[in-house]
């Protein structure tokens, strides 16, 4: 029966790990084992025919752990859950091994003074701002501070609306986004309430702000290029992968200078417009924003590499679900607006990596239902690995709808069940501490 996927949470502090299994069908009613054989984790599986089949989970003395205990032993359906305990660790050649991912700082692409861009829609490559040469590219408030604590040199009392407002020369950006002057889009645009379209595509671009005197506009919406005729179009950010994304949101949400937020919550609210101006929330529970894993890169191979993850819970609600108001009206928890297209693609992750979840494990509370998955940090060529594997399995299955093969004799079922109790330790994670937030 093919392994589909493992990961391993790693507590250093308490000399565990907790391992979860995910096999690619339904585990049989059948003798299943997992033994400490020479020093190498393996799990081993008696058929109805007789024979077995061995699968190797951890090498002998992996990253100078000696497991010497197996306990809580569970069998679900797809999933097999262990716990196991060592005396040592070689962190630091864990560490050596390991995928290190650190928070990138925000830079645009393109600096002050150079030479003239466009921008242009990222669907329809049509033109939404002529020819300009910036003269002022300036980091915006992200919408969770305010402007007086962002700006160090404005006189004492209310900011003024205008030193918010970019010039025709400037430039604004923040997580996700760029501010321009409203007037050199007017004739490329269109509004439907405070929102902002492609004139050509009907592509969401963003909304207004500042009372309507400037546009805000999604990174993930446009590109640009220099004013020449070979300019090929680039992203506006540099390091734009959704791991960095997930890296700055969360420095961003529990910055270092609101400490306070770190000690009482580890929530956050998230929430896009949608093209059609409903909009979307995502609440999310941090558990542990650096915990140590160690996973396989691919099913067949059987060796585990180090990474570390963000433990959370989530859960997306519309704008009329009950529980909304209550985390709106909590003052400990930053709101937060992202694009739409960010939106769906951090749930896509939450999602995938749920699936390394048994669901008796999902749910945090009843009442809440939020759900427990993991944040991988990759690296950019991982993660465009990824999607580019991600691209071709959803082709590969549309074709097979389009033209059904002949089914073979034991399909695989790829239904997601699960198991197991749960046992969240994040308090115990000796990185915790050390959280970018």
């Amino acid at each position: 029966m093919p392994l589909a996927g493992v990961i391993i949470e790693l507590r250093p502090n308490l000399h565990s790990g907790s391992a979860v299994l995910r096999f690619a069908q339904n585990i049989p009613n059948n003798e299943t084992r997992i033994i400490l054989k020479e020093h190498s984790v393996k799990v081993y599986e008696t058929r109805e025919d007789g024979t077995k089949e061995e699968h190797l989970i951890i090498h002998y003395n992996a990253f100078g752990m000696d497991i010497h205990g197996i306990s809580t032993f569970i069998v679900s359906e797809q999933y097999i859950s262990f716990r196991f305990n060592y005396n040592h660790i070689d962190l630091d050649g864990l560490d050596k091994q390991s995928v290190h991912v650190s928070v990138k700082p925000l830079m645009l692409r393109f600096i002050e003074d150079a030479f003239p861009i466009t921008l242009h829609c990222n669907n329809c490559s049509a033109e939404l701002v002529t020819a300009t040469t910036y003269k002022r590219l300036r980091e915006f408030p992200t919408g969770i501070i305010e402007p007086a604590e962002f700006y160090c040199h404005l006189p004492v009392g209310p900011v003024p609306k205008s030193s918010l407002v970019p010039a025709s020369t400037d430039l604004f950006y923040g997580l996700n986004y760029v501010v321009v002057e409203l007037r050199g889009l007017q004739k490329r645009v269109n509004f439907h309430g405070i929102h902002i379209y492609c004139a050509r595509c009907l592509r969401m671009l963003g909304h207004l702000i500042l009372q309507g005197s400037a546009a805000h506009l999604w990174a993930d919406a446009l590109h640009w290029r220099n004013n020449s005729k070979e300019a090929q179009p680039q992203s506006l950010f540099q390091h734009d992968s959704l791991t960095q994304f997930m890296l700055r949101m969360l420095y961003c949400l529990w910055r270092p200078m609101m400490p306070q937020l770190c000690l009482i919550s580890g929530k956050a609210l998230l929430w896009c417009a949608l093209p059609n101006n409903e909009r979307r929330y995502m609440e999310v529970l941090v558990l542990d924003p650096e915990l140590r894993i160690l996973r396989r890169n691919s099913p067949d191979n059987p060796d585990l590499r180090g990474y570390r993850a963000c433990k959370l819970y989530f859960k997306v609600v519309n704008e009329y679900d009950e529980q909304l108001a209550l985390w709106k009206s909590q003052m400990n928890v930053p709101k937060l607006e992202i694009s739409h297209v960010m939106f769906m693609a951090l749930v896509g992750r939450f999602e995938k990596h749920m699936e390394e979840v048994p669901r008796a494990w999902r749910y945090n509370t009843w009442e809440e239902k939020m759900l427990l998955t993991y944040f991988v940090y990759e690296n950019e060529e991982e993660e465009q690995l990824m999607a580019t594997n991600h691209m071709i399995a959803q082709k590969l299955e549309q074709l097979s709808l389009a033209n059904p093969p002949t089914p073979p004799p034991a399909a695989r079922n790829l239904a997601s069940n699960d198991d197991a109790e749960c046992d969240d330790e994040h308090s115990d994670s000796d990185e915790t501490a050390k959280a970018k937030c």
